[in-house]
């Protein structure tokens, strides 16, 4: 599975995962199976879903640290 996200930057808020676009430009189904060649919608209690909070959760991470470095 690929997960996929849009990052922005800017000046006031730093790095940060940008959801609006993330959704409306997978049409909220960000998740990408290369064995099914389809974009499938991340699902609540599924292991879709876990896995994309997880993930999310490690990129905020990340850009949470990238922003405290830059100040």
């Amino acid at each position: 599975m690929q997960y996929h996200f849009v990052v922005k930057w800017s000046a006031e808020e730093g790095w940060e995962i940008d959801w609006a676009t993330t959704i409306a430009k997978f049409q909220g189904a960000n998740v990408y199976a290369p064995n099914l060649g389809e974009w499938l919608k991340p699902v609540g209690d599924s292991e879709t879903g876990d896995t994309e909070m997880i993930v999310s959760d490690e990129l905020n991470n990340v850009l949470f640290a990238l922003n405290e470095k830059d100040k």
